[in-house]
C-alpha cells in the first residue's frame, strides 16, 4: 500500500518598499521571492518617472528566491534598463547571490 502525504505550505512572505529620492528609485525586498509571490514585484507607478535615472535594488533581507522569482527580478531589471536607467542590485543576500551565481546572472544584477 502506498501512502502519499500532502501538506499545506505557507505562502512565502515578502515585503516590498519602494523609495524615490530623484535621481534614484531605491526598492528593497525583504523576505522570500518566489512563485507565489513573484507578480507582487511589479510596479509600473515609477517607471514613466522621468527624474529617476538610476535603481537601486537592495537585496540584503532576501533571504530565498526561486526560478520564478529570478524571472521576476529579471523582468523588474529590464523594464527599467529599456527605459535608459542604470540598475544595480546592493547587499545581496548570501543565498541569492548563490542561486543567481549558479544560473550565471550575476554580472546581470550586480555591476
Amino acid at each position: 500500500m502506498t501512502s502519499t502525504q500532502s501538506f499545506d505550505l505557507p505562502e512565502a512572505i515578502m515585503d516590498v518598499s519602494h523609495g524615490a529620492e530623484p535621481p534614484y528609485l531605491i526598492v528593497r525586498l525583504r523576505g522570500e521571492l518566489d512563485m507565489s509571490n513573484a507578480d507582487d514585484l511589479h510596479d509600473p507607478a515609477h517607471l514613466d518617472r522621468s527624474d529617476l535615472t538610476t535603481v537601486l535594488l537592495d537585496l540584503g533581507q532576501l533571504t530565498f528566491c526561486d526560478g520564478a522569482g529570478l524571472r521576476a527580478l529579471l523582468k523588474f531589471r529590464d523594464a527599467h534598463v529599456q527605459r535608459g536607467r542604470q540598475f544595480s542590485a546592493t547587499q545581496v543576500h548570501p543565498r541569492v547571490r548563490r542561486i543567481m551565481d549558479i544560473c550565471g546572472l550575476s554580472e546581470a544584477f550586480v555591476a
